[in-house]
């Protein structure tokens, strides 16, 4: 996607209206609007990646304020509960992903916000999370016009993570987009970690989590490390298998993309491959 030059001015006007909404006690649908406006003017969406007042999950009784791609943000006209922030927004985005993660549906982060105030939630903050991090999770706040390129910024490294398409694999972009220090990747990971330990006691992960265990020792004899480490491990391992699967079929023609909108299992299962090139063994979990 590309983005406009990375000046203060380009972005000064758009924050100037959204304080401006904020601090004239203009309503959360205001504010929301020109929020909408700012993410836009931005680049940091396209008109059809942001939707408002959708259901979190099919059938669920609220309502999301704004979906784009795959963060959920809510708007409050105050973030705080007299000197703290009110615990009950953040437990109401907290189950909003939750739910929406558990349905299968691709929501990896959320964000409460006031226009001034920025708060981000991932899914791994959604879980039985302590009384004193509800109160005082962190803020991150904007309050001068001049500040919108560090609001750009921010949702553009942080929350609305960039949706790069035909990137060259280098050494580099291997490392931007899949490396350590790769928001998305950490986002995944805290995904599928979150996931691991909601269903860690069914039959079908219980044995793949052993079988994993198994071929580790194989190939490196007896592995060091107390059980969440190597839970950890299982889950890295997790995600690279799925990586690679990817990668395995979109070097094959297989429109990934489309495929993950229509029948996302089957870009773990490999079946579009296997109807289209014959192949077998490859993808499927065997």
């Amino acid at each position: 996607m590309t983005t406009r030059h990375d000046t203060t001015d380009a972005y000064a006007g758009p924050m100037a209206e959204v304080l401006r909404r904020h601090n004239q006690g203009h309503s959360e649908t205001d504010i929301r609007s020109a929020v909408r406006d700012f993410i836009l003017g931005a680049e940091l969406a396209r008109p059809a990646e942001v939707n408002q007042e959708e259901s979190p999950t099919d059938g669920a009784a609220g309502r999301v304020d704004m979906v784009v791609r795959e963060t959920f943000i809510e708007f409050k006209r105050n973030l705080y509960s007299g000197a703290v922030v009110n615990p009950a927004y953040i437990k109401q985005l907290d189950g909003y992903l939750s739910d929406a993660i558990d349905k299968g549906r691709g929501i990896k982060t959320g964000i409460l916000t006031d226009g001034k105030r920025w708060i981000l939630r991932s899914i791994g903050d959604a879980t039985d999370a302590a009384a004193t991090e509800l109160l005082s999770p962190p803020v991150q706040v904007f309050e001068t016009a001049q500040q919108g390129l560090r609001l750009y910024e921010w949702l553009r490294d942080q929350a609305l993570t960039e949706q790069a398409y035909d990137i060259a694999p280098t050494r580099d972009n291997l490392r931007r987009y899949f490396g350590d220090a790769s928001v998305n990747t950490n986002q995944n990971l805290a995904t599928l970690r979150w996931m691991y330990d909601q269903h860690r006691e069914l039959n079908t992960v219980r044995v793949k989590r052993r079988l994993w265990g198994d071929l580790l020792r194989a190939a490196l004899g007896e592995v060091a490390g107390n059980p969440d480490e190597l839970d950890d491990l299982f889950v890295r391992h997790t995600y690279l298998t799925a990586v690679i699967g990817m990668a395995v079929q979109a070097s094959f023609g297989i429109n990934i993309y489309d495929l993950a909108a229509q029948q996302p299992s089957d870009l773990l299962k490999g079946e579009r491959l296997k109807a289209a090139t014959g192949l077998s063994g490859i993808i499927e979990s065997d």
